[in-house]
């Protein structure tokens, strides 16, 4: 096997490794959920509601979802899966056990995250769900590393996963489920196996209270079978502990590599940056900002900058902004930033956001009307009318201008809370209007002010009444940019009639990514804007409006910027200017200098002559006395 298709599967190996040993926290339920599930039957007005519940030797599971009087009544019907996760471990703990092994020292980030020791799935009846156990596949991990050493590679694969669990289920579960009702003596049998065979041979003494034994049921009840047929399939899996997802993948392709090698393409971009000649270009291309002036003042070159800036009183400080510029002008399709805690990457991230919107509408701008920048398309494949996939909607729209999605962004992360709280922080109303808060930013804080607005936008939304219950309705709201919606997509069915001021400005990112996210956006922010009748002339007249004022602020920004161009070439002009004074002065010099070369040689000249002619004076004058 040629050497780079080694170093291939070996950067593939060490990928399928880190997914595979990733493993989301113990679940924890948020404390508005708390409180409605603790509330009395008249206070619910729900939807729907993820439960939490402890498994107790007083009840079966059974027992213990039809005692729930008060949730039955007003979300009497209950979701497909039922989760039960058991155990809990701080993550810190297994990570300090690996280091141990293999590093011989505990890691540095002290991470008190927890996470279950095993879950599985039951019915409505309590009995358990053949082939739902699942163990921590990140304290099954540092068990075959603990054990297996030297056989990473073929012990630590989701093949020899899945044969652990067939074992733990046929040890614990019968062969006819109907035998198989989940109690707390099980799930206690279960966890104590798991103990002996994965933590204490591995994990050290002197970790005290490494795992607790705890339980929690967790379900979704629903209001009625509308809003069950909408999120039960997009609920999420608490109880499938594993997160590496494309475990099969990286499989196949290790195999693939193995057996008959693999397209060249591919090699070469899995193996881009260990190629010796690749680094040592890389080596060679790199460049140190403190050793070479021109290359700070090419990036920072105003004409170079956005011509978009996200709302605040401060500016980027210089790396951010050298970071920001270098990242417009990169004419690769991978940008790197790289920075601890702290030093700024989320405020550079929103640049890069107030860029990509600005130059998105500026393409908008284009079109005389907001209709001409989509297409009508047909689909292909689907088995509904005219090969669509759904019998509401035999057609889809795309960009005519295909440029415009270049200013499209995806923020992802191996982090989902991480993924969350970005697209939840930049639509938050409180927290842009503080940052413009102050006497320099006051023109910029109207244009966000929910008090201020002209425009007013209505939609038809489910929302909270006075009375507290769930009614749908239309709605209308002062508007920076779809801010109702915006509210409602993080607070759903909120009471908004009762609120001054929402929460939240407007769409200007949204949590996706997982089933429920992406249902939660659809029901709360497409379907009110599919259902949206407005008067199409005002709303043409509005959008005239908007590409006019646009059109105008965006050439005002094009002049400053050339403007302070400008500016910054007269420091260069000046060098410029002198250089040219220097060179003709040099000119003038080499001049002088050769004419005085001349004047010493004929002061030389004179000085030789006079000399001569005084050597031959005494003879001239014999001469004249001879005549």
């Amino acid at each position: 096997m040629k050497k780079l298709e080694l170093k291939a599967m070996e950067i593939i190996e060490f990928w399928r490794l880190i997914e595979f040993l990733n493993q989301k926290a113990f679940p924890v339920q948020s404390k508005d959920e708390r409180k409605i599930q603790i509330s009395t039957p008249e206070e619910i007005n729900q939807n729907k509601l993820t439960v939490f519940e402890e498994i107790t030797s007083q009840q079966t599971i059974k027992e213990k979802i039809q005692a729930n009087e008060k949730l039955n009544e007003q979300l009497p019907i209950t979701s497909t899966n039922f989760h039960i996760l058991v155990g809990r471990m701080e993550r810190k703990v297994i990570i300090d056990t690996l280091y141990q092994k293999f590093k011989d020292r505990d890691t540095v980030e002290n991470n008190p995250e927890k996470i279950a020791m095993y879950a599985l799935k039951v019915n409505a009846e309590g009995k358990y769900i053949k082939g739902s156990l699942r163990l921590s596949p990140l304290l099954w991990g540092m068990t075959i590393c603990c054990y297996y050493p030297d056989k990473l590679k073929t012990k630590l694969k989701l093949e020899e996963y899945y044969k652990t669990i067939a074992i733990i289920e046929a040890k614990f579960f019968s062969e006819d489920e109907n035998e198989n009702e989940i109690t707390t003596d099980i799930l206690e049998d279960i966890y104590n196996y798991i103990l002996k065979c994965f933590v204490n041979n591995y994990i050290h003494a002197n970790k005290n209270n490494y795992a607790v034994y705890c339980n929690k049921l967790i379900y979704t009840c629903f209001k009625n079978q509308e809003e069950f047929d909408k999120y039960d399939e997009t609920l999420e899996d608490h109880s499938e502990l594993m997160l590496g997802f494309f475990q099969s993948d990286f499989e196949m392709v290790l195999n693939k590599l193995k057996i008959e090698g693999a397209n060249s393409d591919f090699i070469n971009y899995v193996t881009s940056l260990y190629e010796e000649g690749k680094q040592k270009n890389l080596e060679q291309n790199r460049r140190n900002i403190r050793e070479d002036d021109n290359l700070l003042y090419n990036i920072l070159d105003p004409l170079k900058t956005p011509k978009g800036k996200w709302p605040s009183k401060y500016s980027p400080v210089l790396m951010q902004q050298v970071a920001i510029n270098a990242y417009l002008q990169n004419k690769e399709k991978i940008f790197s930033v790289n920075g601890p805690p702290g030093t700024g990457k989320t405020t550079l991230l929103k640049e890069v956001i107030a860029h990509n919107v600005v130059e998105r509408a500026a393409l908008f701008a284009e079109y005389k009307k907001a209709d001409d920048a989509f297409e009508t398309l047909s689909f292909r494949d689907g088995g509904k009318r005219f090969n669509s996939y759904d019998k509401f909607y035999s057609r889809y729209y795309d960009l005519k201008n295909s440029n415009i999605n270049d200013f499209s962004m995806l923020v992802t992360s191996s982090n989902n809370a991480a993924v969350e709280n970005i697209t939840k922080e930049l639509p938050d109303y409180k927290e842009l209007m503080n940052g413009i808060e102050s006497e320099e930013t006051a023109e910029i804080k109207s244009l966000f002010d929910q008090h201020k607005q002209q425009s007013e936008l209505s939609f038809n939304i489910s929302r909270r009444d006075k009375n507290n219950k769930v009614n749908r309705g239309l709605v209308k709201r002062k508007d920076v940019y779809f801010t109702l919606l915006a509210h409602l997509l993080k607070h759903n069915n909120d009471n908004v009639e009762a609120k001054e001021v929402l929460d939240e400005w407007g769409i200007i990112s949204a949590p996706l990514g997982k089933r429920a996210n992406l249902a939660n956006y659809y029901y709360q922010v497409m379907m009110p804007i599919i259902s949206h009748k407005d008067d199409t002339r005002k709303l043409q007249k509005d959008f005239e409006i908007a590409k006019r004022n646009f059109k105008n602020q965006y050439q005002k920004v094009q002049e400053l910027q050339q403007i302070l161009h400008e500016n910054t070439k007269i420091n260069e002009n000046k060098i410029i200017k002198l250089r040219e004074i220097d060179h003709e002065s040099k000119l003038i010099y080499d001049k002088i200098s050769k004419q005085h070369n001349k004047i010493e040689y004929w002061k030389r000249e004179d000085i030789k002559s006079k000399h001569e002619i005084n050597q031959f004076s005494p003879e001239l004058k014999q001469v004249d006395r001879c005549q």
